[in-house]
């Protein structure tokens, strides 16, 4: 793997990871749609990682659109007291 490909991989590994974090903050965060932003950083992860030919980094890309794609699918989980209530 090249220079480039490692910076690539690299860079691929870290947008899928915030686009993982989305995912997480869309099913606790009601009424707030971070999973699209998601899903993009997702897809862009899992180009870099493709263009790298990077296999961890592209089911890595993969599983972050699918987790965002559930995360829209199932309501947000309601929990009192968890998050400030005005």
């Amino acid at each position: 793997m090249s220079r480039e490909g490692t910076g690539a991989a690299v860079v691929g590994y870290v947008l899928s990871a915030m686009g993982l974090a989305f995912a997480l903050l869309g099913i606790f965060l009601e009424g707030v749609s971070v999973e699209i932003p998601g899903v993009a950083l997702g897809a862009v992860g899992y180009g870099l990682a493709t263009r790298s030919g990077d296999r961890a980094g592209q089911v890595l890309g993969v599983a972050t659109v699918v987790l965002c794609t559930i995360s829209m699918l199932i309501p947000s989980f309601d929990l009192p007291g968890v998050f400030l209530e005005s």
